[in-house]
């Protein structure tokens, strides 16, 4: 079975010094915000995040990939390194299962999301005929009369981080009797609507970074074109982005996709697992799901047993 293996994360310490030193706006990583120091000086930017490979980001994330691409490259698997949004449509075109290691900014809104001031986002959502821009606006108003000693108004900030977990009246489709959603599928696609409104004034979510930057779910699915095997997203919370690929291919593409964190010493394992049984012919999804059930059996004898049994 032909496996591409693309890391779109940093793997040795040179990668991670580069990627997290990009100028570039429009390239800046957003995993590598949280250990990067934009406003010190070059040389301290780079002791900086020198200090952050030693302490956390090697043994976390660096040494569990590459001990994965080790493997890959051991079951015959094509392994790509710095891998871009361009290699995503390469290996539509050569391989039967699609692996992609990034990282998927979601809806939360930091506070680096924020790019202009708060009146700039009750203006833009101002007279915007839709329940969750009337539910902002109104969460912005003073309260009158007995309302103002039980609530206040919000920031703007605070008002756009609440609309996405608010019960918002009018939103549900017309002509439905009943209407479910996953909570992070409500608050992807509240996102998705905010960004639109307020573009320039927030830097947008849902976006998948590889090494090139962070792109949308659609330039993903356009990327993969009319590929009809298997992607495999080993990235936090994507269920938003499987849903969107396998719906635009027509069910033409089948998705991994996971709807908590993951983390990279517990998901290279798995993988690495994985691989191992596709490369003596199993069958990917069915070795997948093998992988987790033998981890989950696993875990729970040794609840059984207790941290002291062995």
């Amino acid at each position: 079975m032909a496996i591409s293996l693309l890391l779109g994360l940093p793997v040795d310490e040179d990668e991670f010094l580069r990627r997290g030193q990009e100028s570039e706006t429009s390239r800046r990583s957003d995993y590598l915000a949280k250990w990067d120091d934009p406003g010190a000086s070059a040389a301290d930017r780079l002791d900086h995040l020198r200090g952050w490979w030693r302490r956390r980001y090697q043994a976390d994330v660096a040494e569990p990939l590459r001990r994965l691409a080790d493997a890959a490259r051991a079951f015959g698997c094509r392994v790509v390194r710095e891998a871009a949004l361009g290699d995503v449509e390469a290996a539509a075109g050569v391989s039967k299962v699609i692996v992609v290691i990034g990282h998927w900014k979601g809806p939360e809104l930091e506070n680096d999301d924020f790019l202009g001031p708060g009146e700039t986002i009750a203006a833009r959502l101002d007279g915007i005929d839709h329940p969750l821009a009337r539910w902002i606006v109104d969460s912005l108003a003073p309260k009158r009369g007995l309302g103002r000693l039980f609530s206040r108004a919000l920031t703007p900030r605070d008002a756009l981080r609440a609309s996405l977990d608010a019960e918002i009246d009018g939103e549900t489709p017309s002509g439905v009797d009943q209407f479910v959603e996953l909570p992070q599928t409500r608050r992807s696609r509240r996102r998705d609507r905010l960004d639109s409104w307020l573009a320039g004034t927030l830097a947008p979510g849902n976006r998948l970074e590889l090494w090139d930057g962070l792109h949308t779910k659609e330039a993903v699915a356009e990327a993969l074109g009319a590929f009809e095997g298997i992607v495999d997203l080993t990235a936090c919370t994507t269920t938003y982005l499987g849903a969107y690929i396998f719906l635009h291919s027509g069910g033409r593409c089948r998705t991994v996709q996971f709807l908590t964190v993951q983390e990279p010493v517990d998901f290279a394992a798995r993988l690495a697992a994985t691989l191992e049984l596709a490369a003596q012919g199993y069958d990917y999804l069915t070795a997948r799901e093998a992988v987790g059930r033998e981890l989950i059996a696993i875990a729970e004898n040794r609840s059984e047993k207790g941290p002291c049994s062995d």
